[in-house]
């Protein structure tokens, strides 16, 4: 098993027997056993709790989103675009829509082109499959990156996180894959708002939509804690290796529900470097 899976279900499982078992008491102590778990690695983890407690351990600053800004992406959608345009709505893709060096089962799954598509179902791409071609066409139809960007901001009232460029644009060049980045405290801010505060019939949908059981989703977590945690667990990663280690950056972005506490965490494997 990769040292990171192990690393992470380290992580993992230590919160979760902390928040089951001993609730708040624990946390004091918490920063300092995760920093020990961590150590020099390369991880970031920041957890929020609904008691209002944050914990933050491992490396700070900015990390490469990587793929992991199709969260970003849809958690903005949801609040620009209503729910029957989601369901509702035909989109028709065509042949420059559908890059052939890149990641994306939508365009394996076309039978012809062009094609029509809901954007329900590109959400499904992206969020379940970490299609980029999905992703793209959801930044070319309805928000292009800075206006995601710009969303996220104001909706959600995070600010150390970015998103500028498109999947093609970091496919490209993958310097431009630093221009999507955040610090994983704001990682963890995204997913608590997300699902505690937005209750929107769009925010609803995509909520559903991550939930879905498909071969890419639950698969994830067992593959980390050697189990599913619970009917709410929602997990993003990035398919696009790291030129200089060879590893991917990942990001887990995590609900857990013990007794109606909630826990958020954000661990990201590649530090940002600044410049």
């Amino acid at each position: 098993m990769p040292l990171f899976y192990i690393l992470m279900r380290a992580i993992i499982s230590l919160l979760s027997l902390v928040l089951a078992v001993a609730a708040n008491a624990a946390l004091p102590g918490l920063t300092d056993t995760l920093a020990n778990i961590i150590g020099k690695r390369e991880v970031s983890v920041a957890v929020l709790t609904s008691h209002g407690d944050t914990i933050c351990a491992g490396r700070d600053g900015m990390c490469d989103l990587a793929s992991v800004m199709k969260f970003h992406q849809a958690a903005a959608l949801s609040r620009v675009v209503d729910f029957d345009t989601l369901v509702n709505k035909r989109i028709t893709v065509y042949e420059a829509d559908l890059k052939r060096n890149t990641w994306s089962p939508m365009r394996a799954a076309a039978t012809e082109v062009p094609f029509e598509i809901k954007p329900v179902e590109l959400l499904d791409y992206t969020l379940n499959m970490s299609d980029n071609n999905a992703a793209d066409i959801l930044f070319d139809r309805f928000a292009a990156p800075a206006k995601v960007d710009s969303i996220v901001r104001h909706d959600y009232g995070i600010s150390d996180f970015a998103i500028g460029v498109t999947e093609d644009q970091m496919h490209a060049d993958p310097e431009l894959s630093r221009l999507n980045r955040s610090t994983a405290l704001d990682a963890a801010r995204l997913i608590y708002c997300f699902f505690t505060a937005d209750t929107t019939a769009s925010a609803t949908l995509v909520k559903a939509v991550m939930a879905r059981d498909t071969p890419l989703g639950p698969c994830r977590y067992r593959n980390i804690i050697g189990k599913s945690i619970s009917q709410d667990r929602y997990g993003l990663y990035s398919r696009r290796l790291d030129s200089d280690t060879g590893q991917r950056p990942r990001l887990y972005l995590l609900s857990y529900r013990p007794r109606l506490r909630l826990l958020c965490l954000g661990g990201i494997y590649r530090r940002h470097e600044a410049g």
